[in-house]
């Protein structure tokens, strides 16, 4: 199937806090991220033939942001699937002004036991 967008950058999982509890424990919302990522989504729902090219982990998340792309119809054969990193996850709140402010960003490139 030829290709209108190719991208090639990094995935990350976002967990974002949203504005309500469930008892005393903040409620999160997990949502694909990264730069290229989203940019990838916006091309595919414009309607272009996409695909993207990164790497995650062979892990919960890299699942979870594997199926959410190929929901959106963007091609991730070129997606590598690696049981040595983690895939990587940025936790964020939502300011007054709607705006994420980033907390914590959790990378690494080695194998947690």
């Amino acid at each position: 199937m030829p290709t209108d967008a190719l991208f090639l950058g990094g995935t990350s999982i976002d967990l974002i806090q949203e504005n309500r509890y469930k008892g005393s424990a903040p409620v999160f919302m997990a949502s694909v991220g990264g730069s290229i990522t989203n940019s990838s989504i916006i091309s595919a729902k414009l309607g272009l033939k996409t695909a993207l090219l990164n790497r995650v982990g062979k892990d919960l998340l890299g699942d979870f942001a594997v199926e959410l792309l190929n929901a959106c119809k963007i091609d991730a054969k070129g997606i590598i699937r690696d049981s040595n990193i983690k895939t990587p996850l940025a936790i964020a709140k939502i300011d007054n002004h709607g705006v994420p402010v980033f907390s914590a960003t959790v990378t690494s490139n080695r194998r947690f036991n």
